[in-house]
């Protein structure tokens, strides 16, 4: 069972023992210190759109990830509410978006993707749904997957990874 401490003390790194999945919660997801140039753009962006359903914190939070994994092609998903602030991190970051999920490496929606590509997040809508203690919220994602209390869920899946579940605050 995870308690809020033990959750606060894996957001902070502590017990993460893959180097790969301590530098990303550091560096990555928890990251408040840096700022990258682009941050400044996307609050603009986000600012003139009439209604955003994605907040400015997850959307600098998804163009970290975003530089930090350096995908090919993302595929976005149609029903997911944010498509249009998803697909503007994206051209900031440089990445084009595909219109058929088997050619991206980055998959961005609401529901699992029917293949796992290489990286995936998973975004949930409300901004209090969370997923019940008794069942595993990504049964089928492989890799490092990092879950936050919230229902945003962050597979990636390399070669050589060994599954792992953190959750985490992020």
């Amino acid at each position: 069972m995870t308690t809020p401490l033990t959750r606060w003390r894996t957001s902070l790194g502590f017990g993460v023992h893959s180097p790969f999945a301590f530098r990303f919660i550091r560096e990555v997801l928890r990251e408040r210190r840096c700022a990258y140039y682009a941050y400044t753009d996307i609050a603009a962006d986000i600012s003139k759109a009439p209604h955003s359903a994605m907040p400015l914190h997850r959307a600098l939070m998804l163009y970290r990830v975003v530089i930090d994994l350096q995908p090919r092609a993302a595929f976005v998903d149609r029903d997911y509410p944010a498509a249009d602030i998803a697909a503007m991190v994206l051209r900031h970051a440089a990445v084009p978006i595909v219109s058929d999920a088997a050619d991206a490496d980055f998959y961005l929606g609401t529901t699992p993707p029917p293949t796992q590509p290489l990286y995936t997040i998973i975004i949930a809508t409300g901004k209090r749904r969370r997923y019940s203690r008794r069942r595993q919220p990504t049964p089928h994602l492989r890799g490092q997957v990092f879950v936050n209390a919230r229902g945003t869920v962050i597979a990636v899946n390399k070669p050589g990874f060994i599954s792992k579940t953190y959750k985490i605050w992020f």
